[in-house]
């Protein structure tokens, strides 16, 4: 409980001062998730850090990122951005899926995003 409150406090800090979040679940837990600019990020090991208007965030284990009608999952995701997250890069068994009524699933084994470009590597597939 006590490092919810903890998590929650860290979020809500000012947004030009340092922010900092790194919690690790064990296997028997359920995910840590962690909510920033309307952005949810669920992960074994979630690592959070805001400082001088710069966002990192690195998810490990069973990662997934939902925003908007866009989600990711991955073994891990690396997210960057100035003054929001813009950049996202997946390794291992990435999939982005949009449920906008496209219905468009991208696979691959690298996938990396960047303001409006996305790029696939390794055995990558649209369905």
């Amino acid at each position: 409980m006590f490092a919810g409150i903890l998590m929650f406090a860290l979020l809500v800090a000012p947004a030009d001062g340092p922010a900092q979040v790194e919690e690790t679940t064990a296997e028997s837990e359920i995910l840590t998730t962690l909510t920033v600019d309307d952005m949810d990020f669920t992960a074994r090991t979630v690592k959070f850090h805001s400082a001088g208007g710069s966002q990192t965030c690195t998810l490990k284990g069973a990662a997934k990122l939902r925003f908007g009608d866009i989600t990711i999952e991955a073994d891990s995701i690396q997210c960057s951005g100035k003054p929001e997250f813009n950049s996202f890069i997946c390794i291992g068994n990435c999939k982005w899926q949009q449920v906008d009524g496209s219905g468009e699933t991208f696979r691959a084994d690298k996938l990396e995003f960047q303001g409006d470009d996305l790029r696939l590597s390794g055995n990558a597939s649209l369905q």
